[in-house]
């Protein structure tokens, strides 16, 4: 450890050059000056000068596997490979040196998760929310997940909510991520001004790891935040030609005027003028007629975004050609 101007120098023993994989580890104690060195979770002895004097915040180099900044001579870097390189800032304990090194080959914890909040339109009784876990280990494991709330002491509203599709499991394949759902029933006082909190809880069963999201925020979502309406006219359109006219929609705003990170389901679908969904004449996107273009769009707070779809006429319409098809966006 150097500042430029004192130097501390730390000898420990030789790591075995058998070619196999070693734990080591370097604690330090600045308050103290002294310090320890790990393999394979034996401490071992380690001498070293006093570094008590000598300041983190310098503008020194940080090299590991060379004894000085490059170039080096090759005497003076290591002739190996090292991975998973982590500096703490305080100096670990025992117990935590051995988590570390009884992972073996399967490395740190490698799971992750995310809970997007839940927002709830006027009307909605159930929301289907999504969340991701991820398996960045080089393993397929089995994750076993569900949804726990309302949380006490986290948002105006408690209680246990009954939250379908949970607990369930999947299984993720190496270096991958899956979506998963949950039908969230709508909480009993959700009203504007009001909310509560929910957290996934995931447990890995070949790692025999259990992690949990942070909480996410369950709330009322305003109405014109939920329904967006646009129309197009079919007037000009080769209604008699193949293929039939095409259009783009206007472009539908989608924004999140709230605190907190929002997950936005859309739906857009085409009706007829009575709002019956028309499952003859436009498609959309090159979907079957009747089919509606669904998507999922992440907004932080004060973020906001535009969708637009396409439409084609595929079929002839026998009666007046200025007739009006409306185009319908709701969560």
């Amino acid at each position: 450890m150097s500042d430029g101007t004192s130097t501390a120098t730390g000898v420990g023993p030789l790591v075995p050059a058998d070619g196999q994989w070693h734990f080591v580890a370097a604690l330090v104690w600045r308050s103290a000056s002294s310090a320890s060195f790990w393999v394979d979770g034996q401490a071992l002895a380690f001498n070293t000068v006093p570094v008590k004097g000598i300041p983190l915040n310098n503008g020194s180099g940080l090299t590991i596997g060379s004894k000085n900044d490059p170039p080096s001579p090759p005497a003076e870097v290591f002739n190996g490979c090292i991975d998973e390189v982590e500096i703490f800032n305080r100096a670990l304990s025992s117990t935590e040196i051995n988590n570390l090194r009884s992972a073996g080959s399967n490395g740190k914890f490698k799971f992750t998760a995310q809970l997007p909040s839940i927002g709830f339109c006027p009307g909605d009784a159930t929301v289907n929310a999504a969340a991701t876990i991820c398996n960045r280990s080089a393993e397929s494991d089995t994750f076993y997940y569900g949804l726990r709330g309302l949380l006490a002491g986290c948002g105006t509203l408690s209680g246990p909510l009954v939250i379908g599709n949970s607990p369930n499991s999947v299984t993720i394949g190496p270096w991958q991520c899956q979506d998963v759902t949950f039908t969230v029933p709508r909480p009993a006082g959700l009203v504007p001004g009001k909310s509560g909190c929910v957290v996934m809880e995931v447990y890995a069963q070949g790692r025999g790891e259990a992690f949990s999201t942070p909480t996410s925020t369950v709330y009322p979502v305003q109405s014109f935040n939920c329904f967006y309406a646009v129309s197009w006219q079919n007037v000009g359109l080769a209604l008699s030609a193949v293929p039939h006219g095409t259009f783009t929609s206007t472009n539908i705003e989608l924004a999140n005027l709230f605190g907190t990170n929002l997950l936005l389901n859309y739906r857009i679908r085409v009706a007829a003028p009575d709002g019956t969904n028309d499952t003859r004449v436009i498609s959309l996107n090159g979907l079957p007629p009747g089919t509606p273009v669904t998507n999922s769009v992440m907004l932080a707070p004060g973020a906001s975004t535009t969708v637009a779809v396409n439409g084609q006429l595929i079929k002839d319409i026998k009666t007046n050609n200025d007739r009006i098809w409306y185009a319908t966006a709701v969560k």
